[in-house]
């Protein structure tokens, strides 16, 4: 029973450090520029690898063409195509190297290799203790990403304060115009202002928060690990 635990933690390991792996490659295939352009033609955004608006274009003419008060719901939606064509460029290139595969063939086939031998610990724990601080780890960390994915936003305003965007960790959640005010506003102008909105909001989004305590999985594994071949030496 305790052989069989012990390779049951090992492959957990395993197939956490190729699933990582085959997750990191995802990552750095994402599309470096996507571009999306609002139904009416007069908005359109680039994003880049981090799904981040990087600039935003407004044609010129454009109150001929987009009601002021329609202009938010514009940046929005080219904010959206822009999202659609990365995910549909991104997918094609995973499906290219048949990520898809790797990831099936990991869950079937997962990595064998051993393990780093763990350290026996001075003052070991009971196995019932390790195993429920890896059980409440797994918890934490599930609800740890949630919240990364609720409160991780930065907003930011051009000068005006009449112009405000709100991103998150993977695009744009928001966009808020004053329609009065970008009736009177040039392309030129309102590009300027989208800009200084995106920097606010892009710099607001980096800067530094209190970051949650993340359990350290590894670290449990190894104790859990040390515990089952000491219990077996004995």
């Amino acid at each position: 029973m305790t052989d069989e635990l012990i390779r049951d933690l090992a492959r957990i390991q395993n197939y956490a450090a190729g699933l990582r792996g085959l997750i990191d490659a995802a990552q750095a295939s994402a599309p470096a520029r996507s571009r999306g352009t609002d139904s009416s033609g007069v908005v359109s955004v680039v994003i880049g690898a981090d799904g981040l608006p990087r600039s935003f274009r407004v044609s010129q003419g454009w109150p001929g063409r987009l009601p002021p008060e329609s202009l938010d719901k514009a940046v929005a939606e080219a904010s959206q195509a822009a999202m659609h064509e990365r995910l549909a460029t991104w997918s094609k290139t995973l499906e290219k190297h048949g990520w898809q595969e790797q990831a099936d063939d990991l869950r079937a086939h997962p990595p064998t290799q051993p393990v780093e031998e763990p350290q026996s610990a001075t003052n070991p724990r009971s196995v019932d203790a390790v195993t429920e601080d890896i059980i409440r780890a797994f918890d934490q960390v599930k609800d740890i990403a949630a919240a990364r994915q609720q409160t991780a936003t930065g907003t930011g305003s051009d000068s005006s304060g009449k112009l405000t965007l709100t991103l998150s960790g993977t695009g744009l959640v928001s966009c808020e115009v004053d329609a009065r005010w970008a009736s009177t506003r040039t392309a030129t102008m309102l590009m300027r202002a989208l800009g200084d909105a995106l920097a606010a909001a892009r710099a607001d989004l980096a800067r530094p928060r209190e970051p949650a305590a993340t359990p350290d999985l590894g670290a449990l594994f190894a104790e859990a690990l040390a515990l089952l071949k000491e219990g077996m030496g004995k």
